[in-house]
């Protein structure tokens, strides 16, 4: 099958992983179509100021007119309109309703939007009127919503990892032990919500990696859990296999849904508390694969026992690695999206239960390029 991916390729980013897993599957990735310009490191944080400058004023002309939403469009439309493509995957709200309509006519492929964030983050939320042949969200409480009111072609597809670059450290290093062991860590960026959570953990050695915070957000109290990293695969590995606890604080727009953390931790065999959503134990048994917590005397509880009791954590992070690795990859997501994209099916059990599919393959079809 070929297949073309709108969205962001750089270190770490949603698109790079899709696009490694389906060529993994076999299928023919004809084109990365970046959205925004990308460094080549891939981290927008490193771009020129010039650089991000021209982006900002681009995302201002998107909804400012139609001449000059065109003008800034013209080269990912046109990368798009020169392609034969079976299907193509969007990773944002990027099209309006007659752009996607111009794709389809242009390609003769199906276009699908399999959309990361949380609701907070929709903005205008073009994708609301664009004729999509599917849309696919992590969180049910957007499925019952789009279809419910909307009638949209929408399904359950949570997030995963990729086990061929998130991968568990298996052999210890001293030199790695004493970088980065710590009784806690925790991986992301630090929004007001995340930093609102540390304030309250500063009893803990705790170490936090991502990028820097916001000018407005005082971080002073946590100053000293701060590292100023950010990790990416091997090192995001090492980081997970030498904090006793992976702490996952979700986005406080995540409403039924986990994020891409919740995967990641797993399949790279570290012992995660997360915070409980409705999600959890369809995806990981909860005091067995994961453990979760519903408040903070909860939350503060937990991280005392589980320090203590090493035998107990590594038992829960090897069943998680057991299940990530069988459930939750990028190629079984995505045969999920190529089956449902082309052979929708609207019973509860399809649109809801990400399993749905699995004991129904059509292996000839999906492997063909």
């Amino acid at each position: 099958m070929k297949v073309a991916i709108v969205g962001q390729f750089g270190l770490e980013s949603f698109g790079l992983h899709i696009a490694d897993a389906l060529e993994t599957m076999g299928h023919d990735v004809v084109a990365r179509i970046p959205f925004r310009v990308e460094n080549e490191k891939g981290k927008r944080t490193n771009i020129s100021f010039l650089t991000k400058v021209n982006a900002s004023l681009n995302d201002r002309l998107l909804f400012s007119d139609n001449r000059s939403r065109s003008r800034v469009m013209k080269r990912i439309m046109q990368a798009l309109c020169q392609l034969k493509c079976d299907l193509i995957i969007c990773t944002k709200d990027y099209f309006l309703d007659y752009e996607v309509d111009q794709i389809k006519h242009c390609t003769q492929g199906k276009i699908v939007m399999w959309y990361p964030d949380a609701m907070v983050n929709f903005g205008r939320s073009t994708f609301l009127s664009a004729n999509y042949d599917a849309l696919f969200f992590k969180d049910p409480y957007i499925i019952r919503h789009l279809r419910d009111i909307y009638n949209l072609p929408c399904y359950y597809l949570p997030e995963c990892f990729n086990p061929k670059k998130h991968i568990r450290v298996d052999v210890e290093n001293e030199a790695d032990r004493k970088e980065y062991e710590c009784e806690i860590s925790l991986l992301g960026n630090l929004h007001s919500f995340r930093v609102s959570l540390l304030k309250q953990l500063t009893d803990f050695d705790m170490k936090v990696y991502g990028t820097n915070a916001p000018w407005w957000i005082n971080t002073a109290e946590i100053k000293g859990m701060y590292t100023g990293r950010y990790l990416a695969y091997s090192d995001k590995a090492k980081a997970i296999h030498y904090s006793k606890i992976n702490l996952n604080n979700l986005h406080i727009g995540e409403v039924e849904g986990v994020n891409v953390r919740t995967f990641e931790i797993a399949g790279m065999g570290g012992f995660q508390l997360t915070q409980w959503k409705p999600t959890i134990n369809a995806l990981f048994t909860d005091g067995k694969e994961i453990i979760t917590y519903k408040g903070i005397d909860d939350l503060k509880e937990k991280v005392a026992f589980y320090i203590q009791h090493e035998d107990e954590r590594l038992k829960i992070a090897e069943a998680a690695y057991m299940r990530a690795c069988i459930e939750h990859t990028y190629e079984r997501r995505l045969n999920r999206l190529i089956e449902l994209t082309f052979s929708p099916v609207n019973t509860e059990e399809a649109i809801y239960d990400y399993h749905f599919l699995d004991a129904k393959p059509s292996e000839g079809r999906l492997s063909e390029n």
